[in-house]
């Protein structure tokens, strides 16, 4: 490498006149740069992520001697980099497809914790737009109407005032994670379909409830009717009896 052209030999087409514009720059006293992205070859052909910094040095009297460059290899940086961007999108992607509402809250109470993070449906149960609106509140600022919820009480009913104006009650749990800070994880389940139901439910046992009264006065107004129709056949007899015992009388 000593005696070769560091721009034209190992950097790549698309970075030489940046490259040799900082290094210029370095050489002359100008602008100095650092943590300046190209990309060079090694010996073998391999594409390196090159983090470079170029700094002027001077001699006694003031006059510029040279440049020094340090160059970092990132390249297993990027790496990991793009696999943990990979991984994160992935994650995001999962996170906001959820239709149950998650929020990642710091500190040891769930009502009174700052909520860290959150995902699109926890935005839409709150009837807020994005999770930036939610970032460093607190449930109780969310639901102020919300009592006091006990540690170990790990399943609590809420009520929601959702972005469409409608009211839903909700089922949410939460699970306490220790360390420095404390985390809770907290999710939250739209029943309001649930509670529909149940109350659909409830109407119909009320209603057959009253039905079957219904049923039963029938039966007895049936029975009256009936027995009173074999009092009214049963006198009519008597009748007739004595209107033959009074003719044969008369004759």
């Amino acid at each position: 490498m000593l005696g070769q052209p560091l721009v034209d030999t190992y950097i790549t087409d698309e970075y030489k006149d940046p490259v040799r514009a900082v290094l210029t720059a370095a050489a002359t006293g100008g602008p100095q740069a650092a943590s300046y992205e190209t990309h060079l070859y090694t010996k073998t052909g391999e594409r390196v992520e090159l983090l470079l910094n170029a700094t002027t040095r001077r001699g006694a009297d003031g006059e510029v001697m040279g440049v020094l460059g340090v160059g970092l290899d990132m390249t297993e940086v990027r790496l990991v980099q793009g696999d943990l961007d990979k991984s994160e999108k992935a994650k995001l992607t999962v996170w906001h497809c959820m239709h149950e509402g998650v929020a990642i809250i710091e500190g040891h109470d769930v009502l009174n914790g700052e909520i860290l993070e959150c995902n699109h449906a926890m935005c839409e149960l709150s009837g807020v737009a994005t999770p930036d609106q939610l970032r460093g509140t607190s449930l109780r600022q969310i639901l102020p109407q919300v009592s006091g919820i006990s540690s170990e009480e790990k399943i609590f009913e809420i009520c929601f005032a959702g972005s469409d104006s409608v009211t839903r009650c909700c089922e949410a749990t939460f699970k306490k994670f220790q360390g420095t800070p404390e985390r809770i994880a907290l999710v939250i389940r739209d029943r309001t379909w649930k509670k529909e139901l149940e109350t659909q439910a409830t109407q119909l046992m009320v209603r057959a409830a009253h039905v079957n009264t219904l049923n039963n006065q029938l039966k007895w107004v049936q029975h009256q009717v009936k027995n009173s129709a074999l009092a009214l056949e049963f006198r009519l007899h008597q009748v007739l009896d004595v209107m033959v015992q009074e003719q044969v009388y008369a004759v």
